[in-house]
C-alpha cells in the first residue's frame, strides 16, 4: 500500500466496482460509493478519501461499510 497499491484483492475490487451483486439489479454502486471505492482502491485512507471528496468520516465510513458489506459474493 505504501507504494500506492490497493489493499483489496483485484478480483474484489473488480468485483465491487461491475455494479453486479448477487442476484440484486438494484445493488449496484452509487456514484457517490464509485468515487470512494476509486480512493479506497488508489490506497487512500478514510480520512484522505473524507479530505479530498470533502465529505466527512463518516460518510465514508458508511459507503465503504454498503458496499463491502452489500457487494461481496456469499460463500
Amino acid at each position: 500500500m505504501a507504494r500506492g497499491g490497493s489493499v483489496l484483492d483485484p478480483h474484489v475490487l473488480a468485483h465491487l466496482l461491475s455494479g453486479r451483486a448477487a442476484d440484486d439489479p438494484l445493488a449496484a454502486p452509487t456514484e457517490r460509493e464509485r468515487r470512494v471505492l476509486d480512493l479506497v482502491a488508489e490506497g487512500l485512507t478514510n480520512t484522505g478519501i473524507a479530505k479530498r471528496l470533502q465529505f466527512s468520516e463518516r460518510s465514508v465510513e458508511s459507503h465503504v461499510r454498503h458496499v463491502l458489506g452489500t457487494r461481496l459474493p456469499s460463500n
